[in-house]
């Protein structure tokens, strides 16, 4: 409903969105995966310097689960 999608937006939406995605990596669901990884990327119109950091720290954390370089990130521990 694209009125419940104007509501789902900001922070922390974009940690939200990261962690659908790589649940939906695990579940072997890539399509859905890609549109919750740039959604979380989309959400945040004004980045403050802190929010831009989050947002590109999610999408590395994604990229390196989906490559199966999660050894290669350490925030990736859990994915093991």
């Amino acid at each position: 409903n694209k009125d419940v999608l104007k509501e789902i937006n900001g922070h922390p939406w974009e940690i939200t969105f990261k962690y659908m995605a790589l649940l939906s990596l695990i579940l072997g669901d890539q399509q859905t995966a890609e549109k919750f990884i740039n959604r979380s990327v989309r959400i945040i119109s004004a980045k403050s310097d802190i929010i831009f950091k989050i947002v590109k720290a999610g999408e590395n954390e994604y990229k390196a689960v989906k490559s199966g370089k999660e050894d290669d990130n350490p925030f990736t521990y859990m994915y093991r």
